[in-house]
């Protein structure tokens, strides 16, 4: 089904831009595109001879083995997201899909490289928490200034009141021709 004669024929292999790989089961490329070679940067010999996890970023090996021992039971590998250590040391983004053939120990992956991309969520993520930061400082500003707003005001009207208060009781003290309504009233506002 899957042998190096077939794969010799398969001319997608070699024209694809995408990184197309056949490794082990033991974690050890066996067959790699041009696009791996060049994406990478390291010799076909280097890539070869070298444990696939040798190439990932040292955060990412234990969720990707999580992830290849799944693929090794069965489930495939559908848009996993790892990084990878290119030869020059930069640090790229790789999606994979991957399928196992457990009659030939064999996995078959394409990876697409999506650093662009992750960069571009990256920076966008940073330009959403940036906002949401000046969001919440500005809620709390205003919630802060409404609330001395607030206190203001009650200030104000409470010194309103008193203002209010003894100009009522003056006019009830010295205005003596007032009607007994009016007076009623006046006493009750002065309370």
């Amino acid at each position: 089904m899957l042998n190096e004669s077939t794969l010799e024929l398969l001319p997608f292999f070699e024209m694809t831009p995408d990184l197309v790989c056949i490794a082990d089961k033991e974690g050890y490329f066996k067959k790699i595109n041009k696009a791996t070679i060049e994406k990478l940067g390291y010799t076909e010999e280097e890539l070869l001879a070298t444990p696939v996890f040798s190439f990932m970023h040292p955060d990412d090996r234990e969720r990707t083995g999580a992830q290849r021992q799944l693929l090794l039971n069965g489930s495939p590998m559908i848009n996993f997201q790892n990084r990878y250590i290119k030869k020059s040391g930069e640090i790229i983004w790789l999606d994979w899909t991957a399928v196992y053939f457990p009659d030939k120990e064999l996995v078959f992956a394409i990876a697409k490289d999506v650093t662009d991309r992750r960069r571009m969520e990256q920076q966008l993520q940073a330009k959403y928490e940036q906002y949401r930061s000046l969001a919440s400082h500005f809620k709390t500003s205003l919630e802060k200034d409404m609330k001395n707003l607030s206190v203001e005001l009650q200030e104000d009207l409470a010194q309103l009141a008193a203002v209010i208060k003894i100009d009522l009781q003056w006019v009830l003290r010295w205005e003596s021709d007032l009607p007994s309504s009016v007076v009623e009233q006046l006493t009750h506002a002065a309370q």
